[in-house]
């Protein structure tokens, strides 16, 4: 490995762990919404922390190096892109076993959990 190379590694780490802290945060905000008095409360104040530590980590990590900057994202998109080929899968499966267990001819809920003949 050239230096250069070798000194992009920690930034591409820190990349990841500031994407594994972003995402883990969100999922865990998503999985909350249900139970929470005041959802609208709860996706401003995950959002800002999320956003608040996302940018003062690249700020940070960055240093005023773009290539350092660039390394930095690259390790954010990808553990996005790990995460999601991780998740969509499981999430799948759960969307067609809740179709297998719908009574034929009963049409799935839209948007809401309205039926789409609801609309008509």
């Amino acid at each position: 490995m050239t230096d250069a190379a070798i000194a992009l590694t920690w930034p591409f780490l820190a990349g990841v762990a500031i994407g594994a802290f972003y995402f883990g945060l969100l999922w865990l905000t998503v999985n909350q919404l249900p139970t929470t008095r005041h959802p609208g409360l709860l996706l401003l104040l995950s959002m800002g922390v999320r956003l608040a530590v996302s940018i003062v980590g690249f700020y940070r990590v960055a240093g005023g190096r773009g290539d350092r900057l660039l390394a930095c994202l690259a390790g954010f998109i990808g553990i996005r892109v790990l995460l999601v080929s991780r998740i969509r899968p499981r999430l799948v499966s759960q969307a067609d076993s809740q179709a297998e267990h719908r009574p034929p001819g009963t049409p799935a809920a839209t948007k809401g959990g309205e039926s789409p003949a609801s609309h008509a």
